[in-house]
């Protein structure tokens, strides 16, 4: 082992590429240092700032409870209320489609009985 990491640092000694490496890797850095100040820059003019902070506010006030939807994320009372209300129009939907389907079937009933058919 210690022969083969002998071999690797001679390898890379070998032909200066560790200083080829090295100067690669600090035009690297370089450059990604200009890419995050020319980032920045553009930033602090940008409406993309302001509509940051504004977002930032209205998350503000919704994790505080303040408004409607926060006050609806952030109190259990009002969820349930509203699950057990949006719960109730389905199971109305649902009796609904039921005398609906009973209706419907009382009427084929008395047609076929009478000969008519079933009303509509």
């Amino acid at each position: 082992m210690a022969g083969t990491l002998d071999h690797m640092l001679k390898t890379f000694d070998a032909g200066n590429r560790s200083e080829i490496f090295f100067q690669g890797l600090a035009t690297s850095a370089k450059n990604m240092s200009l890419a995050t100040e020319r980032l920045n820059a553009q930033l602090e003019g940008n409406h993309l700032k302001n509509a940051l902070k504004g977002l930032d506010g209205v998350m503000s006030k919704i994790n505080n409870g303040t408004g409607t939807l926060g006050a609806l994320i952030n109190d259990p009372g009002l969820y349930d209320d509203a699950k057990a209300l949006l719960g109730g129009a389905n199971r109305n939907r649902i009796i609904r489609n039921l005398v609906r389907q009973t209706v419907r079937k009382n009427e084929e009933a008395e047609g076929a009985q009478s000969g008519t058919g079933p009303k509509k």
